[in-house]
């Protein structure tokens, strides 16, 4: 007798593979919800909130200078520089000014005009007119600002426009230094400053709202994907063919199959039952037909 034990058969279990409904429904879920959390966080952090106050640049260093606020700057326009595309389409339009900061220190610096604002025609207007000389293009408006450096190429382009007019602004103006941000038109000096920024911000709520919606709607799809899947798999599938295993002697069920029963005489009291003809005595009993006996009449006879 072998005393060394067996080794144990591996098991495998074959692990059920989600269908493809499920798993685009799985995406549909996260991305919803993903969309609907930062929806919900942006509006509860506008709610509330203030427009930002414009600064006085006649009153700020430029050293003080940051991008979290807006600033009321009378600026000076004095040439072209690029504009941005986005794809095949002009998005913007960049202009090389100067401002005075709080220490009246006149500084270079990229004035930004938005394709879809009027300050856009007409700073193109002021370019293609050949009359106007600098300093003719003055915008005492409301800008916020942002770093030269965020816009692909424009520094370099920057500087080479300052290199153009460094020698004839500085005989206007004296010693000429760069500010390292470039200023976006909000509106003009005239304008409701805060007006125009509540107008923003509802703007903004609106698309946080929006965003809340979409991400709903993902999550109900992902939801109907998961219901669909569901309840087709609680449907019979009528291509599968049922195949019943052949049963054994020892299983429980099993039932031998019907034997053929042996042919049993009629009982004699049945009315319709008729017994063989008989031969009569003196007859011979009737052969079975040869076609090869006699002339190949059934009784052989000529």
């Amino acid at each position: 007798m072998i005393s060394a034990p067996l080794s144990a058969v591996p098991v495998h279990y074959a692990r059920r593979r989600l269908s493809l409904s499920v798993r685009f429904g799985v995406l549909l879920l996260v991305f919803g919800i993903m969309i609907m959390f930062v929806g919900v966080a942006m509006v509860a952090g506008s709610r509330g909130e203030k427009p930002k106050e414009a600064v006085e640049m006649k009153e700020t260093p430029c050293a003080y200078v940051t991008i979290q606020n807006n600033y009321h700057v009378d600026l000076l326009v004095i040439d072209y520089i690029a504009t941005m595309q986005q794809g095949e389409t002009e998005k913007e339009d960049y202009y090389l000014a100067l401002f005075f900061d709080g220490e009246q220190k006149p500084y270079y610096c990229a004035l930004c005009a938005d394709k879809n604002t009027a300050l856009y025609d007409e700073l193109r207007a002021y370019v293609a007119d050949e009359t106007q000389k600098i300093g003719d293009a003055r915008y005492d408006a409301y800008y916020s600002v942002r770093a030269i450096s965020k816009i692909e190429n424009l520094k370099e382009k920057f500087e080479e426009k300052i290199e153009k007019y460094d020698e004839t602004i500085s005989g206007e103006f004296g010693d000429m230094s760069k500010s390292i941000y470039y200023l976006q038109y909000i509106c003009g000096a005239d304008e409701d400053y805060n007006a125009v920024m509540k107008g923003r911000q509802t703007k903004s709520a609106l698309g946080n709202y929006a965003a809340i919606l979409v991400g709903a709607a993902l999550v109900v799809c992902g939801i109907l994907l998961f219901v669909r899947d569901k309840k087709k798999k609680s449907l019979p599938d009528e291509t599968q063919t049922m195949y019943q295993y052949p049963q054994q002697p020892g299983d429980p069920f099993y039932q031998p199959a019907a034997q053929p029963q042996p042919y049993a005489a009629p009982p004699q009291n049945d009315p319709f039952y008729q017994p063989a003809a008989q031969p009569q005595q003196g007859e011979l009993p009737q052969q079975p037909y040869d076609p090869t006996a006699g002339n190949g009449t059934p009784d052989g006879t000529a």
